[in-house]
């Protein structure tokens, strides 16, 4: 069984993902809605339970999406920003608080979305926002919960042989690359145990390929030498990049000193939203 691990970055703009399979495409199958049954093989350094049970983290379905809230920045509190989002009722949809409003928690919204009814509370000066999300990550929200939430489903599936992809998009400075550095090195440390659990019957190999989308160019963030690299797509195995190099991995350690590689490697630089350092 080949299971490739890669992740994508698009510096100065809205798209980041990191995705366990080649193929960056939703299967065509249709699923089947697991039943719920309790977890165990938690891998070192976090309980997550094991991905290759059916969990009842979140209901399988081929797309889910999340929000994470950010906290103010060391600008935004030095110029006396006030919070303007707090979380709906149903725990999965936010509220927008208006400027005249009383101040809700201290933080800043990761992606923007414009209101369009009030919750008919004329006191409370919020109005919803149109959308409601599989859940909703504030900023005290402990890192291991959201990646349980978000990984545990998503190896589940690739394990099971579903093409899966972790998008993280959002304005400049909402905090992508911030929260991709956290999934990714989970992601790989939750398959590479897997793979030393598996029996003789099975062979499971990670591989990585990173690479990163500036100003529309593709390059090589392993080997930064291989600039403007083109986008193919196959009718059977879908997309990949043409010339990207991809190095098999078989322990976390492995894993970081490339992925520390690529940071290394990326384009990035200060702007008004955001300065050079993820938050």
């Amino acid at each position: 069984m080949m299971l490739p691990t890669r992740s994508i970055q698009r510096g100065g703009s809205a798209l980041s993902t990191a995705s366990s399979p080649r193929v960056l495409q939703l299967p065509q199958q249709q699923r089947q809605t697991p039943t719920p049954q309790t977890t165990q093989h938690a891998p070192a350094g976090l309980a997550m339970g094991d991905p290759t049970a059916t969990t009842s983290v979140v209901e399988s379905r081929p797309i889910r999406c999340f929000v994470r809230v950010r906290p103010f920045t060391q600008a935004e509190q030095a110029r006396g920003g006030e919070g303007c989002i707090s979380v709906g009722d149903d725990g999965k949809s936010l509220r927008l608080k208006t400027s005249s409003g009383t101040p809700g928690s201290a933080v800043s919204p990761t992606a923007v979305a414009s209101p369009t009814s009030s919750t008919g509370n004329n006191n409370s000066n919020t109005v919803d926002m149109p959308c409601t999300f599989d859940e909703v990550f504030l900023p005290d929200t402990d890192v291991n919960t959201i990646c349980k939430t978000i990984l545990v489903p998503t190896t589940r599936d690739v394990m099971q042989g579903y093409r899966n992809a972790i998008v993280c998009y959002g304005q400049t400075g909402g905090g992508k690359t911030f929260t991709l550095r956290q999934l990714a090195p989970t992601l790989a440390r939750m398959l590479l145990t897997i793979g030393r659990r598996e029996d003789d019957t099975h062979e499971l190999t990670v591989s990585v390929e990173i690479i990163e989308i500036y100003l529309e160019q593709v390059t090589d963030l392993l080997d930064p030498t291989r600039k403007n690299l083109q986008v193919r797509e196959f009718p059977d195995t879908g997309v990949f990049v043409k010339g990207a190099s991809e190095e098999t991995v078989s322990s976390i350690g492995a894993f970081e000193a490339l992925w520390g590689r690529a940071m290394n490697s990326r384009q990035c630089g200060a702007t008004a939203l955001k300065d050079k350092r993820a938050f």
